[in-house]
């Protein structure tokens, strides 16, 4: 069977839905938008066989859930769209310290914390990581993987990458530095 991509707006909605059986209306609410935002994705993903809908065809109150298939492939990590260890400009990180590896996979067994991760690097020995974000996680999502970390006792800091530089290219720039410090 052929597995559709789970990115952007699909991989969030199919992360919250692989936790529990939602309505339109309490994912659309997980998400931080109104109902009618996701109504047409959600019924795609549906009629895709990504979402199980039940009743099924979806009428008001219907319950949404992963299918068994996408709940595999979401668990196993096959929706990755990137390489490990990229950096790409305007792409979210975070930082978090003073987090033993239990207490970081105690929060990443919750599949829609987990889902927004596409890599992570330990920085120190098992208290400080690096977790570069998926390119297409919101703010939303970024936010709730932060406060999941400070609830379980991490010093957590996010941003976005900005300038990348190569190494000729910061050998360049650092020849320019001199000359501009250089007084006459």
């Amino acid at each position: 069977m052929t597995t559709l991509p789970l990115r952007g707006r699909r991989r969030e909605i199919a992360s919250l839905l692989s936790e529990k059986p939602r309505t339109l209306y309490e994912t659309a609410k997980a998400m931080g938008k109104p109902s009618g935002a996701i109504y047409r994705i959600v019924h795609r993903m549906v009629d895709d066989g990504v979402l199980d809908a039940d009743p099924n065809p979806p009428t008001r109150g219907t319950l949404f859930s992963l299918s068994d298939v996408y709940r595999e492939r979401l668990h196993d990590g096959l929706s990755d769209d990137q390489a490990t260890g990229v950096l790409v400009p305007n792409q979210r990180v975070v930082l978090v310290s003073d987090l033993t590896p239990a207490q970081l996979y105690g929060v990443i067994e919750h599949t829609s914390l987990a889902a927004c991760i596409g890599w992570l690097v330990e920085l120190e020995a098992g208290s400080t990581f690096l977790l570069g974000l998926h390119l297409d996680v919101t703010m939303l999502q970024a936010h709730r993987l932060a406060v999941a970390l400070e609830r379980s006792g991490g010093d957590v800091k996010g941003g976005r990458i900005g300038e990348i530089l190569a190494g000729d290219a910061l050998r360049r720039a650092a020849a320019t530095m001199d000359e501009l410090t250089t007084v006459t």
